[in-house]
């Protein structure tokens, strides 16, 4: 778990190194569903993770499980967002209803790579 700072315009500076499609090096996708901001919660879908998600959706699909299916589709496709990409910077800017929720800005987020994505997370209020 690394920490990084969230500026006030939305630009989320990234601790790793997002493999980003080649000749597509300006956006990347944020997976942001509801339920998942209200838990101060969103990922980072890089080029890999794209293709990892899309390689298990069509496997459940074929083995019949459609139920799962509906439920990735819903997480990894219709909540998404395409997010501004700065290569050079290694940043991401992050829409404005995902900084509300994650927020206020500008703050501390933590990232995680330990399911394969980039796991942002608000980290837990102090005690007090």
């Amino acid at each position: 778990m690394t920490d990084t700072t969230l500026d006030t315009d939305g630009w989320l500076t990234l601790p790793f190194q997002p493999a980003v499609k080649p000749g597509v090096k300006t956006a990347l996708t944020l997976a942001c569903a509801p339920s998942w901001l209200a838990e101060g919660k969103a990922q980072i879908l890089d080029h890999h993770a794209l293709i990892a998600i899309n390689r298990r959706i069509a496997k459940l699909r074929t083995s019949g499980a459609m139920e799962v299916v509906t439920t990735l589709e819903t997480l990894y496709r219709k909540h998404t967002a395409l997010c501004p990409y700065d290569a050079k910077a290694n940043r991401i800017q992050l829409p404005a209803r995902v900084v509300a929720a994650l927020g206020p800005a500008p703050c501390t987020l933590q990232v995680t790579k330990d399911d394969g994505h980039l796991t942002l997370r608000k980290p837990p209020a102090p005690d007090g």
